[in-house]
């Protein structure tokens, strides 16, 4: 699993609840990465320690794709959980990502798992539908906390929760989107100058949160 980062946690927290419920004789080694995926010498330490913690079946769980060309592809499995880095605006980005993040870990892995059909749809644009049969769609669980709140809806001014603020979500799509509906905007995650520059534009009504635990986000739900 990648170096956690802050701000951006949530393949941790998946694989967390899906750790947690894995039946009792499964045995689990959890490797987190002594470096962040940022530049060319902490990608190849990154898959050196993969390399030096190989088990019987590895699971690359996201982010760090082109880690599992260090282990053994036929004992490998890698999540795929979205494609957005191939939008990069550099050309030789998108070149590196598109063959270091998506061809060359395809190729090599034994099965790769998609968390929806729109991702592996979107993930065969880009790599030869010859692969197709190794790819997985398995959706991701909810924590044990997020269960069912209903309540009335607000139809004066209702409330939109956006949950994170990365490029891949699309939020400045959600701004123009919104722009003419009369709401609130609640936001979990860090907001950019820019982002800030767009709600003063669209006049909309907007509140932050950052740095919340489950319990916290939960209760922006309900």
């Amino acid at each position: 699993i990648r170096k956690k980062q802050p701000g951006n946690f949530s393949i941790e927290s998946l694989f967390e609840t899906i750790q947690r419920s894995m039946p009792s004789d499964v045995r689990i080694s959890r490797k987190v990465m002594r470096f962040r995926s940022k530049g060319f010498f902490s990608r190849i330490a990154i898959m050196c320690d993969c390399f030096l913690s190989r088990q019987q079946i590895n699971h690359v769980t996201g982010d760090i794709h082109f880690a599992s060309l260090a282990l053994p592809g036929k004992r490998t499995i890698l999540t795929i959980h979205d494609i957005g880095f191939v939008t990069h605006p550099s050309t030789f980005a998108r070149f590196i990502l598109k063959f270091f993040w998506l061809y060359l870990p395809v190729r090599h892995c034994a099965i790769i798992t998609t968390v929806s059909e729109a991702t592996k749809k979107e993930l065969l644009k880009y790599v030869s539908h010859h692969y197709e049969n190794k790819i997985r769609v398995i959706h991701n669980p909810l924590k044990e906390l997020f269960v069912p709140h209903p309540k009335a809806f607000n139809g004066d001014e209702p409330v939109i929760l956006q949950i994170g603020t990365k490029y891949n979500k699309n939020i400045t799509r959600l701004f123009l989107a919104i722009a003419s509906i009369k709401c609130r905007l609640e936001i979990v995650g860090k907001l950019t100058d820019s982002h800030i520059s767009e709600l003063r534009y669209h006049k909309i009504k907007y509140s932050v949160y950052s740095g919340l635990n489950d319990e916290e986000i939960v209760n922006r739900y309900v």
